[in-house]
């Protein structure tokens, strides 16, 4: 018989659980829900992070973000994104550039969608050329892609 301490372990197992596509974003969040990075919310990211490269690669200046509707936020760029699945608030992109490292975050997210932001940056980084540094965190119900 299971305790009541091993059921809880099970399901908080099976709540981060997820699954993903063969190009490896994500299919579905924990006990498949829909996941929270919507098209909209990925093509935002994807926007943050081509900024991000050409910023450190080109000198070209995180405005060009405006564009794409972005505003200025703190040391930086944000786009609040309409996100039905989020009961309140929004999703938001927010880029970030230091002088020295540019990051892209993108919220709220499941665990397992780190995996999407993962593939956007490769796709974003792809045939560019250049030796970038990439490192990816989990922040709260974030997630954040560095480049250096």
């Amino acid at each position: 018989m299971l305790r009541k301490s091993a059921i809880v372990l099970l399901m908080s197992g099976l709540a981060a659980c997820g699954s993903t596509n063969t190009d490896g974003s994500v299919a579905s969040g924990p006990l498949g829900q829909t996941p929270l990075m919507t098209p909209a919310v990925q093509v935002a990211a994807q926007q943050g992070l081509e900024a991000c490269i050409n910023t450190l690669t080109l000198g070209a200046p995180l405005s060009n973000l405006a564009a794409y509707n972005f505003a200025p936020s703190r040391n930086g760029y944000r786009l609040k994104i309409d996100n039905p699945l989020i009961f309140a608030g929004d999703s938001a992109v927010a880029v970030k550039f230091d002088g020295t490292e540019c990051s892209v975050t993108a919220g709220p997210i499941y665990p397992v969608e780190i995996q999407t932001m993962q593939t956007i940056t490769a796709n974003a980084l792809s045939g560019r050329g250049n030796n970038l540094q990439v490192s990816f965190r989990r922040s709260s119900e974030n997630v954040v892609a560095i480049l250096r």
